[in-house]
């Protein structure tokens, strides 16, 4: 044990003194909006004891967006700034101590990702060569270590999750004690304190919580739901205290003109594989850690079921997110604090590396290049966003989209259109950035606001702490024997593994054996229940859409008029056009709801004359009948629900039809309304079912409509449920079996 914690000190020792060696140039200020409103109200918390910044007109308004925890984090460094600043002379500005500092904070937080990878690694029963080597992997080959040098919030949820996480490492037959279950819900309520947004995963733990608690353990499962609860609760409190201290509300505020409008395909390809974006760009490891994920759920499958539950959870809800990206920031800033969870299945072919138990088959060679590869790969990468600035990059381009169109768009919209380019992406632009000499490292101006020797003076210190750090680790790694005993403490960390190699059916009971059938029937009834989720929710939503009035004149002084419900404003067809027809127009009707207050823009492709009517203004307008064409308006419209009113006049033949033509005589209808949400970007879409109405809705109406837009989640929801049911039927057959029947013992 004392080994152990020595090597999670070391762990945090190493990676803390390469981060704080490469540490930013923030003696200016910082790179993001949000970390200045951050430090800001660190700064009002010390200097005024008040939770209410004092921002300039750039952030006015947005410290409720905003959690306290990466705030409060930073108070202790802030503390050791003040006396630092008071004895500067006055040539050197006090925010050149103040900034760096500050950044400091994510370096210490990050380094201790990696201690605290270490230590969940062990507890989950693996070797102590694998768990250095995993822990240096995820602070060096990842994500995690650009953002070293920022203030985002982000490291420190990733934290909270994987301390929280580390209450499943474990026996998977075995419930955690009361006192464990308060500590995950403290790691957690502290997330939720960081980013409000965690509190979306709360239940994936109380899942994680209740996997394998039967009628005989209710009052254990009872207790430790309380115990988990409590720091839940007091941290709920806190914060709507907070929220009405900082701006009037219980709920808080910020958030004005934004919301979940991204269409949710383009959302999850984004993140996931977008190449400005996607997490398996910017963490290569993680593509390596997914072919093992099977084996890793057959040894810890209470444990992957939450890791990857909340990975789905947060994936799910930051592709719907209209700023899914998170702005100019390096790789997928929100998927972020579920890397380390999801690196924890490295794990597996590690151990089997680095000192397997004989029962176990070692990794070939081919598998061993190919982490090799991979991990060099990501190293490669993590220098790429370390020795540049994080938007220095995309700073440059952001104008190039949308050029000649017009009026500048929002930073938003502008990168929407650059971050599935690749050559707009960091991972490309960042090295000639890199060639020309212009790196974000603060040795390069530290001269101009303190003296040279104390940059020798920290530049050695952080070297010295690397050399120890790194050989007290060599020696550890090289200390490590197959002993007896540890191979039976692997072995037996492996038990899942080893039973499912020498028949796993064979050891467990009849009972358990029925418990796949239970998982099978729950998979078809779910599957029945969402085609009837589905079937109701599509019936239910035909009363949306508009209405559609079709008028003809005729010469004989006929007119005929058609009314019908329609779910969009999409008409692309011909028509066979009598000789007698004088005119014929098209008009819609209805309401459209805007989710978010902010600019819409509107787009219409059209062959022919109309005019278009939001919330009682015109918005586009066209008198030319002859050609295709395409037209782009932008409305600013508040959240609810607006009149619509679009008129077509459809463009007849002018020539007269001659006795051949009478008959096939036909005239293009062409009248196409599509249009982005605020913050959407610029990707047009056409303006559905969900989103019109034939009158103004009443509130079942429109909580049906929000609830069919987020249809995909009850698909997301059953898979979770089924994964759940499966797992909790492995980890019920794991504790009802005596000790002796899941013991293996290893051969050496």
């Amino acid at each position: 044990m004392r080994n152990d914690r020595s090597c999670t000190f070391y762990v945090f020792l190493l990676l803390l003194a390469v981060y704080l060696a490469f540490s930013g140039d923030r003696y200016d200020d910082f790179q993001a909006s949000d970390e200045a409103v951050m430090f800001q109200t660190t700064v009002a918390l010390v200097e005024q004891g008040s939770l209410r910044p004092r921002l300039d007109e750039r952030y006015a308004g947005q410290e409720g967006k905003y959690g306290l925890g990466q705030s409060l984090a930073a108070v202790p460094l802030y503390l050791v700034a003040r006396p630092l600043m008071r004895t500067l002379p006055e040539s050197v500005w006090p925010a050149a101590v103040a900034f760096p500092l500050a950044c400091a904070t994510n370096a210490l937080i990050c380094a201790l990702i990696g201690a605290m990878f270490f230590a969940v690694g062990r507890r989950l029963a693996y070797g102590r060569r694998a768990a250095i080597a995993g822990a240096l992997v995820v602070g060096a080959a990842t994500i995690i270590a650009p953002y070293s040098k920022s203030f985002f919030s982000e490291p420190l949820v990733a934290l909270c999750l994987l301390g929280a996480a580390g209450v499943f490492a474990g026996p998977s037959g075995e419930m955690p004690s009361p006192p464990a279950w308060f500590r995950a819900g403290a790691w957690l309520a502290l997330a939720i304190l960081t980013r409000i947004d965690n509190v979306v995963i709360v239940p994936v733990f109380l899942a994680g919580l209740w996997l394998g608690v039967g009628s005989a353990r209710l009052r254990a499962g009872l207790r430790a739901t309380a115990m988990f609860l409590l720091p839940l609760a007091l941290v709920a409190l806190f914060i709507l205290w907070t929220n009405l201290l900082r701006s009037g509300r219980l709920l808080g505020g910020g958030y004005g003109g934004e919301g979940f409008s991204t269409f949710l395909p383009t959302g999850l390809f984004g993140l996931l594989f977008s190449p400005s974006h996607g997490v398996f760009w910017f963490s290569p490891p993680l593509a390596v850690a997914l072919f093992y994920l099977l084996r890793f759920h057959r040894r810890h499958p209470r444990l992957c079921f939450v890791v990857f539950a909340t990975a789905a959870v947060k994936m799910f809800v930051y592709a719907k997110w209209w700023n899914w990206f998170g702005g100019w920031s390096w790789g997928s800033r929100f998927l972020l604090p579920v890397v380390p969870l999801a690196m924890l299945v490295m794990l597996e072919p590690l151990s089997r590396w680095v000192g397997a138990p004989a029962a176990l088959r070692p990794l070939r060679q081919m598998e061993k290049t190919l982490i090799v590869t991979i991990c060099a790969v990501g190293l490669v990468v993590q220098v790429c966003g370390f020795l540049v600035a994080p938007n220095a990059f995309h700073g440059s381009i952001q104008f190039l989209a949308g050029a000649g169109r017009g009026p500048i768009q929002p930073i938003a919209d502008r990168e929407q259109l650059l971050v599935f380019s690749p050559p707009q992406s960091p991972l490309v632009g960042n090295w000639p950035i890199i060639a020309h000499g212009r790196l974000d490292w603060f040795g390069l101006r530290f001269g101009q606001y303190f003296p040279p020797r104390l940059f020798v003076a920290i530049m050695a210190v952080l070297a010295a702490a690397f050399a120890i750090a790194a050989w007290r680790l060599a020696r550890a790694w090289l200390s490590e024997r197959q002993t007896a005993g540890q191979g039976r403490d692997q072995a037996a960390g492996h038990r899942l593994e080893a039973c499912a190699t020498n028949g796993f059916a064979a050891e467990i009971s009849p009972r358990e054996q029925a418990l796949p059938d239970v998982v099978r029937r729950t998979a078809w009834l779910l599957f029945a229940l969402n085609i009837a989720v589905f079937a109701l929710l599509a019936m239910a939503i035909r009363g949306n859409g508009l209405w559609r009035t079709d008028r003809e004149a005729y010469a004989d002084g006929r007119e005929v008029e058609r009314a019908t419900r329609v779910a969009c404003v999409y008409l692309d067809e011909e028509f066979p056009v009598s000789s007698e027809l004088q005119s014929k127009t098209v008009e819609w009707l209805g309401y459209l709801e805007t989710p978010t207050s902010g600019t819409c823009s509107f787009y219409t492709v059209a062959y022919g004359a109309f005019d278009l009517h939001v919330a009682g203004g015109r918005v586009l307008s066209n008198r030319l009948t002859e050609g295709r064409r395409s037209q782009r308006a932008e409305v600013l419209l508040p959240r609810g629900f607006h009149a619509v009113r679009l008129r077509y006049e459809v463009p007849l033949p002018q020539s007269e039809p001659t006795s051949a033509s009478v008959a096939t005589r036909r005239a293009p209808q062409l009248m196409q309304l599509y249009w982005t949400i605020p913050g959407g970007g610029e990707y047009e879409q056409v303006i559905g079912r969900s989103w019109f109405y034939p009158s103004r809705p009443g509130p079942w109406r429109q909580l049906l409509s929000r609830v069919y837009r987020l249809k995909v989640g009850f698909v997301v929801v059953s898979l979770l449920a089924l994964w759940w049911i499966w797992v909790n039927a492995l980890v019920r057959g794991l504790a009802s079996r005596k000790p002796e029947e899941t013991t293996v013992t290893s051969a050496g």
